[in-house]
């Protein structure tokens, strides 16, 4: 079940909540016709998916559907990403 949503550049972030776990997590959908570079999203996946760091979001699934790629991934509560302090 979804209860929020945001715009970002590259698509719309839902708020979900895993059937299985029942973990809080942030589903991202990018609609593949809008993004002029599919490269980025592309390393930026693989590279979410490599890494394991309390500094990094956890990728935990991806699912392309027709030309939707969609993207579940930790949630970070509280604050915009660009606001953490490293």
């Amino acid at each position: 079940m979804f209860i929020i949503y945001v715009f970002r550049a590259s698509g719309v972030v839902y708020i979900g909540r895993d059937n299985v776990t029942d973990e809080v997590v942030a589903v991202k959908q990018v609609n593949l016709d809008e993004q002029p570079q599919l490269s980025v999203i592309v390393r930026e996946l693989e590279a979410m998916s490599l890494l394991t760091h309390t500094n990094v979001i956890e990728n935990k699934a991806s699912y392309l559907v027709n030309r939707t790629l969609w993207i579940v991934m930790e949630y970070l509560d509280g604050k915009h990403q660009r606001q953490l302090q490293f």
